[in-house]
């Protein structure tokens, strides 16, 4: 099964949705940059963004919060199974120990 055989339910497409309007209110300030960080470096952020959204959210609120965790999850995804990167392969942008 192709990837255009796949029908996107309803709320998948949607959350997408959601998904890219914030990546694109990004786009000019951030660009791509994240494709060029490291794993260990996207994977910290997505603990901050995971610790700081638990703690905040309540319902109805901060719903962008969520929105921001599964675009790192995204990032994350993309760069082991569609880029096939290794862990190491992209030097972190900032110096961590």
């Amino acid at each position: 099964m192709g990837c255009d055989d796949i029908v996107t339910r309803p709320e998948i497409h949607r959350f997408a949705e959601a998904m890219q309007v914030t990546l694109d209110k990004h786009q000019e300030e951030k660009g791509d940059s994240w494709k060029k960080m490291s794993f260990l470096e996207l994977k910290k952020i997505l603990h901050q963004q995971i610790t700081k959204n638990i703690h905040t959210a309540k319902q109805g609120e901060n719903i962008k919060g969520f929105v921001d965790v599964a675009n790192l999850c995204m990032m994350l995804w993309y760069r082991q199974v569609c880029v096939g990167l290794e862990f190491e392969e992209v030097k972190p942008n900032s110096s961590q120990p």
